[in-house]
């Protein structure tokens, strides 16, 4: 894989459209996999944008029954705003115990 730019990326500019609108959101419980490979887990970070209007492949975050889900779009879907990135760790800043692996 490579690099296509090394002068440095405004993540922050990339990540975030709609400042005031946009919020980050770390998942719990079980986790959701889509038909065209999007992963979401336990423990990720999910970004969520409410003034995006969803399409019929979005993944949003629904209130239903006064709780907050992560879901695809649906017809009769309550949507809250639009899940725009996952941010997944893969690294560990736990320090290594013996023999290689670290706490995560």
């Amino acid at each position: 894989m490579a690099i296509a730019d090394e002068s440095g990326v405004d993540v922050y500019g990339y990540l975030v459209k709609n400042l005031d609108d946009t919020y980050g959101i770390f998942v719990q419980g079980d986790s959701i996999t889509t038909e065209d490979g999007v992963s979401i887990e336990s423990g990720d970070l999910i970004l969520v944008d409410r003034v995006v209007e969803p399409t019929s492949k979005s993944i949003v975050v629904a209130e239903v029954d006064g709780a907050l889900i992560v879901k695809r779009i649906a017809d009769a879907c309550e949507w809250w705003g639009v899940v725009t990135f996952v941010v997944k760790r893969t690294y560990s800043t736990r320090k290594a115990k013996k023999g290689g692996r670290a706490d995560v």
